[in-house]
């Protein structure tokens, strides 16, 4: 399998114990891994913008992955790539992106990428890193001061607001919450569809990238 670059961080920044590490660890731990050596210099970069030592990185990707020269076979078919996808609508598709899918083909491997700019080539798999948030929503009702020398409600107005204002207002909260619950859930839905539709088009596209 060819790691694309932005797989190889995760891999780096996420926790063994983290549902990203597990996840991309069940993908990758029966295969043999490849990378291009133009990605070392993307690696370099991320390890400088965030004072990680370089060396020390590189080290041990060298201890997991094989590492895969540029030739002129592999830069022709990087450019041809780039320009096939980007008159195809995938306009951030950038000449990087050609030659690490031009490198996968040449080994005859399947890039593995968290980048969405890889929909469209057939021999890709796209590692989708998302993270749900669910609301929580508390409608106990306030609780009243009592006096213990005296069961009547305190008289006090910040203590004591009026019920049918409290109800209106816990009704009000918990109908805004639920509605902004499913208005996540049909957002999700509809973005994960889109999503698909562009990675799935109706019409065949296994010309796209000849």
């Amino acid at each position: 399998m060819f790691l694309d670059t932005g797989v190889i961080i995760e891999i780096f920044r996420a926790k063994k114990s983290s549902k990203r590490f597990e996840k991309i660890f069940e993908l990758i731990k029966n295969e043999q891994l490849f990378i291009s050596v133009i990605q070392l210099g993307e690696i370099s970069d991320w390890c400088l913008s965030n004072d990680i030592n370089v060396q020390d990185r590189i080290t041990k990707l060298k201890n997991i992955v094989n590492i895969i020269p540029i030739n002129e076979q592999i830069c022709i078919e990087g450019s041809q790539i780039k320009h096939t996808m980007r008159s195809s609508g995938v306009k951030k598709f950038s000449l990087m992106d050609g030659i690490i899918i031009a490198s996968a083909r040449y080994m005859n491997q399947t890039l593995l990428t968290t980048d969405n700019d890889f929909r469209r080539a057939k021999d890709t798999l796209i590692l989708k890193l998302f993270f749900y948030f669910f609301l929580i929503l508390n409608t106990t009702k306030p609780q009243y001061y009592q006096n213990p020398r005296n069961t009547t409600k305190s008289q006090n107005p910040k203590l004591n607001p009026n019920p049918q204002i409290q109800g209106y207002l816990v009704r009000g909260v918990g109908l805004c919450s639920i509605c902004s619950i499913w208005i996540s859930l049909v957002v999700i839905v509809v973005f994960e569809v889109f999503e698909f539709t562009k990675q799935f088009p109706i019409k065949a596209c296994s010309n796209n990238l000849k």
